[in-house]
C-alpha cells in the first residue's frame, strides 16, 4: 500500500529503475517495456498512460513546469535510492505512521490472524537502537522478535555466537515477554 501524496513519485522512479538495477539494460529508456520514454517525451505512450498527471505532480513538487525533461533528471537522480529498505513498514505499507494507521483502520474487520506477522510489526528500529535501550539479553530477544533483525546480525553486533542469541531469545520466549 503506497502514500500516493508521499511516495507516489519515488515508486515511479524506482519502477523506471528496476531494469537499470538488474543490470539488464544502462539507461531506463533503453528498457523495451517501460514507460519511461513516454513520460520524457520520446515516444509516445498508450492512451491509458497519464504522463501529463505524472508531470504535474512532479511541477507542484519542485515547482516547475519542465514535465518530461524534469521527470528525467529526477528518475536520473534515484540511482542510489533503496526506496524499499529505508521507507517500507511491516512488509507492506509505503508511508508515514499515521498512513499506516489510516490502513490498518480501513482493513480492521481483517483477523490478525489473516495478516503475516511481519507485515503486523512496527517499522524495524535499527540493531544498535535496541541493544542501547535495553539490557543485553532482552535488546537481544526484542532486536529479533519485534525488530526482525537476523540472528546472525544479532550475532555480530553483540559479539556472541548465533548459537548463544539463538538459546537467549528462546528464553525470552519461555518466560513469556513476547
Amino acid at each position: 500500500m503506497v502514500d500516493k501524496d508521499a511516495y507516489f513519485l519515488e515508486v515511479c522512479r524506482y519502477v523506471e529503475l528496476n531494469p537499470v538495477r538488474a543490470g539488464m539494460v544502462k539507461r531506463p529508456g533503453d528498457w523495451t517495456w517501460s514507460s519511461f520514454r513516454a513520460h520524457v517525451g520520446l515516444a509516445p505512450g498508450p492512451d491509458w498512460l497519464d504522463s501529463e498527471a505524472l508531470h504535474k505532480r512532479l511541477a507542484a513538487r519542485a515547482g516547475q513546469r519542465e514535465g518530461p525533461q524534469r521527470y528525467a533528471r529526477f528518475v536520473a537522480a534515484g540511482q542510489g535510492v533503496r526506496l524499499w529498505d529505508e521507507a517500507l513498514i511491516g512488509q507492506i505499507y509505503l508511508g508515514n505512521e499515521r498512513f499506516v494507521q489510516r490502513m490498518h483502520a480501513r482493513v480492521g474487520s481483517l483477523d490478525d490472524r489473516e495478516i503475516p506477522k511481519a507485515q503486523r510489526r512496527p517499522k524495524a528500529r535499527p540493531l544498535p537502537w535496541y541493544l542501547a535501550q535495553y539490557d543485553r539479553d532482552t535488546a537481544i530477544a526484542m532486536a529479533y522478535l519485534e525488530g526482525g533483525h537476523t540472528q546472525s546480525a544479532i550475532a555480530t553486533a553483540s559479539g556472541l555466537s548465533v548459537s548463544r542469541v539463538s538459546r537467549l531469545i528462546s528464553a525470552h520466549e519461555a518466560k513469556g515477554k513476547t
